[in-house]
């Protein structure tokens, strides 16, 4: 038998609250009279308290009772799945429901694409945020070949506009993830990306550098964007080793930005994607790259994680991508020995 969690702080002084609001009508038309108040004031206390800890069972107990009083036969029997997967702590994918990934980053969670028969896809426009972004909601989450679990508190605004939902770690699981509404077999063995070897990164500055030369940056610039490139504490963000496919050698994905003064007293703004993979003759070569150039068009990227998503063997590429106050997510697949965007997804912005 599962044992209960206790309830987060502000959970338990919100339940404690709960207790405190009449649940029978005192003797008296006065009191009778005001009862749907109170229970419509506990339902909200309750729902305030899933939210600040979607595992605690006693505040959905709380919820169920509350909106039975009621007679809210919709909210009711949606409460009453949410709290059964809740319990039980199973993933639930809703009938009709398409195959959906998010991206994690820390506490939040944002579209990211879609798994069908044909493959990966666009996030559909049409998915309710209020289906998929309910307190109680577990999804699976997947980092470094890792299986996890996480559960929505529900729908939080990042900046001026965002889709984003507020997440809790059910079963732990480290860093950004890749987040999804049914079990991805093949990304809960994924090896884990990991950090290049000295003459991986020496490979991958040539490559850079040739790149940049080709976009027409003064050396100067690329000079210094070389040397600060890849940082310090930026884990695998700015340089990334993807294992490959039945132990080939791994696809390294390089992001690089530089911002910085000229002589003539403008800013310089620029970045460069790349990556780079192993051939055959010896060295690497560029199988996919993004570049951007200028203060409010500069598009850099980081790299947010890897994992076979569509179960041909293959890790996908997931990347975080950065603009002029806003930000999104990208898919990439590897498709005749080029690497292809997939999906596209808007985490939000300004």
């Amino acid at each position: 038998m599962r044992k209960r969690a206790a309830a987060s702080p502000l959970c338990a002084a919100l339940l404690l609250a709960l207790s405190l609001v009449p649940q029978a009508a005192i003797a008296g038309a006065d009191a009778a009279a005001s009862q749907p108040v109170k229970t419509t004031e506990r339902i909200e206390l309750a729902r305030a308290a899933v939210a600040l800890d979607p595992m605690a069972l006693q505040a959905w107990e709380e919820l169920i009772d509350a909106l039975r009083r009621e007679q809210r036969g919709a909210e009711l029997a949606q409460a009453q799945k949410l709290y059964a997967h809740v319990r039980s702590q199973t993933v639930l994918r809703e009938a009709g429901e398409p195959h959906l990934l998010f991206a994690r980053q820390g506490e939040l969670i944002a579209p990211l694409a879609m798994l069908s028969k044909g493959g990966i896809s666009d996030f559909p426009s049409s998915e309710r945020e209020e289906r998929y972004y309910r307190p109680g909601r577990l999804y699976y989450a997947y980092a470094a070949g890792v299986q996890g679990k996480v559960v929505v508190s529900g729908k939080k605004e990042v900046g001026c506009s965002s889709n984003t939902a507020h997440i809790r770690e059910v079963t732990p699981i480290s860093g950004d993830a890749i987040v999804s509404n049914a079990a991805l077999p093949q990304a809960s063995v994924s090896q884990a990306a990991y950090l290049p070897d000295a003459a991986q990164d020496s490979q991958v500055r040539a490559l850079a550098g040739t790149l940049l030369r080709q976009h027409k940056v003064p050396a100067r610039h690329i000079d210094a964007a070389l040397k600060e490139w890849p940082g310090e504490n930026q884990g695998l963000q700015n340089f990334a080793a993807v294992p490959g496919a039945n132990g080939q050698a791994p696809a390294l994905v390089a992001n690089l930005m530089f911002e910085g003064g000229s002589d003539v007293n403008a800013d310089v703004s620029f970045a460069l994607s790349l990556i780079a993979e192993a051939q055959p003759a010896g060295g690497y070569a560029v199988t996919y790259s993004s570049f951007s150039e200028g203060e409010t068009s500069t598009s850099r990227y980081a790299f947010l994680g890897s994992a076979d998503l569509d179960g041909d063997g293959q890790q996908e590429i997931v990347l975080t991508g950065y603009g002029y106050e806003w930000w999104w997510y990208e898919v990439l697949r590897k498709s005749r020995g080029t690497w292809v965007r997939k999906a596209k997804a808007s985490g939000g912005g300004c």
